[in-house]
């Protein structure tokens, strides 16, 4: 079988009856994106309503890989900072809210850490628990507790992207932390060894 009737088969499949048959057409689908885009555009408007909901999810997948791809190539620029980082992700995961809400709710944090004026690594932790307080609930892993707009708007957040917001905010001190791993937790780590959990 050549390979354009392979691909023909596997979009044929798709319209099949047997979920489990359409669902491993379509991951076969997916692991040859080009060829399956090419073929998509023929099928977009053809078969049956099955068969253009399955070509639509496809579309979706192959949408999401892309942006993803993305995403991966702009957080490996070396031109990117923390911020700029986190907000990506962010607008990853929330792909409908905008970049300049996000920027607005950090310039919102970054006035008040201003006006707090935190010298140290101690002032810094009692700036981080005024403005979040700890969760008893832990939502480590939640995938939103990861995302910089959600976590400023929730106070609410991973251990790990607190100590990212920590570690920025104390570009504009005198000394600057580092975030750390220490085990299984994250850290802010000022030039002297001190740790901020």
């Amino acid at each position: 079988m050549s390979r354009n009737q392979d691909m023909r088969f596997l979009f044929e499949l798709l319209d099949d009856e047997n979920e489990q048959s359409a669902n491993m057409a379509m991951a076969e689908l997916l692991t040859h994106e080009r060829e399956t885009e090419t073929y998509l555009h023929e099928m977009t408007f053809a078969g049956s309503p099955r068969l253009r909901k399955r070509i639509r999810q496809l579309q979706q997948a192959l949408h999401t890989r892309a942006k993803r791809r993305l995403f991966a190539e702009k957080l490996g620029a070396s031109d990117v900072n923390l911020l700029a980082g986190l907000i990506r992700l962010h607008l990853s995961w929330f792909d409908n809210d905008k970049q300049a809400l996000v920027e607005k709710q950090w310039k919102e944090l970054r006035d008040d850490f201003r006006k707090f004026a935190p010298r140290n690594l101690a002032e810094l932790a009692v700036f981080m628990k005024r403005r979040f307080p700890p969760d008893p609930a832990n939502r480590e892993f939640h995938p939103d507790s990861f995302c910089i707009g959600a976590v400023l708007d929730s106070k609410i957040g991973s251990d790990l992207l607190f100590c990212a917001i920590a570690s920025i905010l104390s570009e504009e001190m005198p000394r600057k932390f580092a975030v750390v791993r220490c085990g299984m937790d994250s850290a802010v780590m000022d030039n002297r060894g001190n740790l901020l959990f």
